[in-house]
């Protein structure tokens, strides 16, 4: 479905990834997480395609990518349906994947400026899997949410996927979140990124070991 071999890529002002290699098999669960700044941000770029890599390969299986992000990507000028089928172009398929979410109650001429952070998410979601993606990524997406609202959202994302026949990326820094949603997970070093070790069956592990063995990666990783 993905793989990145060797991948390596820097900015004028120095290397950014370094020769990263992980792989992510259709139907599954992935997650990234690696600290703040490492340069998750230009491996989602290189993975949609908006960026071209120079060294090593990427190998791109999916045909529908669809994308969370971290930041507010709504139109607020237009309304909630609109945000959504300016994607899908089909009101229908929107109005279903308003109701996956939990928004099929709001009015859908509800303007985007007047939602909160967290029903902002959920309309980017829902406009994520207007399209029936065969690859759904998310990057940091409950960042901007507090404590309360990012759990609860997450607690439902997998409720979410399984309404669709999807593979999953959820790129984050933080652990407890990659923890509850990933069935796989791959960490990475601080600038410039590289892998530092994979875990296989992380909802079959010791959530509490599992989260010390990557905090004692990551904190080695960052005085390296």
């Amino acid at each position: 479905m993905l793989q990145f071999d060797q991948v390596s890529f820097s900015y004028p002002d120095g290397p950014v990834l370094d020769r990263v290699h992980f792989r992510v098999e259709r139907g599954a669960y992935e997650g990234i997480i690696g600290p703040s700044g490492c340069g998750k941000s230009t491996l989602m770029r290189l993975i949609s395609g908006l960026l071209q890599t120079a060294d090593g390969t990427i190998e791109r299986g999916f045909e529908r990518l669809g994308l969370v992000c971290q930041e507010d990507t709504l139109i607020d000028e237009i309304s909630i349906l609109r945000n959504i089928t300016y994607v899908c172009n089909d009101p229908q398929t929107a109005r279903r994947c308003l109701q996956l979410v939990g928004l099929g109650e709001l009015p859908e001429k509800t303007r985007a400026a007047t939602l909160s952070k967290g029903m902002k998410k959920r309309v980017e979601i829902a406009r994520a899997l207007s399209i029936n993606p065969d690859f759904l990524v998310m990057d940091e997406p409950f960042s901007g949410l507090d404590h309360v609202g990012k759990f609860a959202l997450i607690a439902q994302l997998k409720h979410f996927l399984a309404a669709i026949d999807t593979t999953f990326l959820y790129v984050t820094h933080d652990i407890s979140e990659a923890l509850l949603v990933c069935d796989h997970l791959t960490v990475l070093s601080a600038r410039p990124a590289r892998v530092l070790r994979r875990f296989e069956n992380v909802q079959q592990a010791d959530r509490q070991q599992l989260k010390q063995a990557i905090i004692q990666l990551l904190g080695h990783a960052s005085c390296v």
